[in-house]
């Protein structure tokens, strides 16, 4: 009989507590930079919903001749001031800043986020944004500021109203930390 050396393979303790701590410290460097990759992909689609339904609601004024207002409501009739709610479009045809039942709704879209807040500040009110027939918001120039939940000014956002109605994304240095105060 011959007899057969068996050696066993395995790793170490030490080998072991040296590919955790690596494991660990690759854990606690990603998990933060994942979480700011998302934090800011969150900002950028918001940010584009917010800026699509202000185009789309002024490209409907223009095309259509009519008055056109983008407004958050609870109840699909009445503009209230919390932009946190579904967000609706209609044609406002008798110019009463409301929807009456003969006002047909182009669109609601519920665009809120729990990670960001949306707040329209604007000359007159902050109800509603309204455009006229010729695309311009009739002396309503204003803000919105997608102001996250996360106290971290890098992911704060702006889109700026003109009177003429065009919007734009505001620029870095445009923003401030009490912007969402």
């Amino acid at each position: 009989m011959t007899s057969q050396k068996l050696t066993q393979r395995g790793f170490t303790l030490l080998e072991l507590l040296c590919t955790l701590t690596i494991i660990s410290i690759l854990h606690s460097v990603a998990i933060p930079s994942f979480q700011s990759i998302i934090a800011s992909t969150q900002r950028d689609a918001l940010k584009q919903k917010l800026f699509t339904l202000i185009q789309y609601t002024r490209s409907k004024a223009a095309f259509q001749a009519t008055t056109v207002i983008l407004c958050p409501s609870t109840n699909q009739i009445d503009c209230i001031n919390d932009w946190q709610q579904p967000l609706m479009i209609f044609s406002d045809t008798n110019d009463n800043k409301r929807r009456d039942n003969a006002e047909i709704i182009d669109r609601i879209e519920d665009i809120a986020q729990k990670n960001y807040q949306i707040r329209w500040r604007a000359s007159g009110t902050s109800r509603y944004l309204r455009y006229v027939s010729d695309g311009s918001t009739v002396y309503q120039n204003g803000t919105f500021t997608l102001c996250p939940t996360i106290d971290n000014i890098k992911y704060i956002s702006k889109l700026i109203i003109y009177r003429s109605g065009r919007a734009r994304l505001g620029r870095k240095h445009e923003i401030k930390k009490t912007d969402c105060k």
